[in-house]
């Protein structure tokens, strides 16, 4: 039976508009109803009320989460949070900064962040961020940082794709100290500490809950969701996904613009005896 839902966001609850549909809401809403925990895991840090403008009710349908890759784990009041290594974030900076228009975002501790280049004031609210209240990458505490974000321009105004070698370079310049991924189609590299994973940081939450691996299921689309889509028997990938990411699931779900989320969630109610 299943007894918890861990999502990720975009490519998956969300529709390509970056809404949650109010199907998929009703749906979050049932499981609520029906003793089936709801959770997200996710690539961004949790500044979702402020990067997801929905209404406050949608909010109180998530026990929780995992956040930044697994390098925020957020349940109840507690956030436990991971770091990368200091030379690997400096390492990385230095071939970001040689580079002259590659922006680089450091997400510290509480959701602080700095940039190489501020993006543009309309950016605030995609990012979460209260840019006047960002860092310098001179003023950030390079022990404090959880996720490097490696891209051009303010990453959601832009189709500008960094090259393979300058990717490779990128990635050998963490020398196997981080976690990356490629994400975004290419826009993105993103990097979180050695051994944090959106897997890690479920198994962490399933093991606080009392859950056993076959209580929960997962939904994901994107490379930073294989693991955790191939770690668990009910797991599932979205229709929009690449077939790399599509190989490591079990289950298959429809498009997540076609509310596929919602549709599997529906059928987990309605298979375990509960009511929509």
């Amino acid at each position: 039976m299943i007894k918890a839902a861990f999502v990720d966001l975009d490519g998956t609850l969300l529709n390509n508009a970056k809404q949650v549909t109010s199907r998929t809401l009703r749906a979050l809403a049932a499981c609520h109803t029906n003793g089936i925990r709801t959770l997200i895991a996710t690539g961004r840090p949790p500044l979702l009320q402020r990067m997801m403008p929905w209404a406050a009710d949608a909010w109180v349908l998530f026990d929780g989460g995992v956040y930044s890759n697994g390098a925020c784990v957020f349940v109840g009041e507690t956030k436990v949070y991971a770091h990368i290594e200091t030379d690997a974030v400096r390492q990385v900076l230095a071939v970001v900064q040689r580079q002259p228009d590659l922006n680089v975002a450091l997400q510290l501790d509480d959701e602080v962040h700095a940039f190489r280049f501020l993006p543009d004031m309309s950016l605030e609210d995609p990012w979460g961020v209260d840019f006047a209240d960002a860092l310098t990458l001179a003023q950030a505490d390079k022990t404090k940082a959880n996720k490097i974000l490696v891209f051009y321009a303010g990453l959601v105004d832009t189709e500008r794709r960094m090259t393979q070698p300058l990717i490779a370079e990128i990635i050998a310049a963490a020398g196997g100290m981080a976690e990356s991924y490629v994400t975004d189609g290419g826009l993105c590299v993103q990097m979180a500490p050695l051994g944090v994973s959106k897997k890690r940081g479920i198994e962490m939450l399933r093991v606080h809950l009392g859950l056993g691996a076959d209580e929960i299921a997962v939904f994901g689309d994107d490379v930073n969701d294989m693991e955790m889509l191939s770690a668990y028997p009910n797991s599932y990938v979205m229709g929009n996904a690449d077939a790399a990411v599509k190989a490591c699931a079990q289950f298959s779900a429809p498009l997540n613009e076609d509310d596929g989320v919602a549709r599997v969630l529906e059928e987990i109610i309605q298979r375990q005896g509960g009511r929509l």
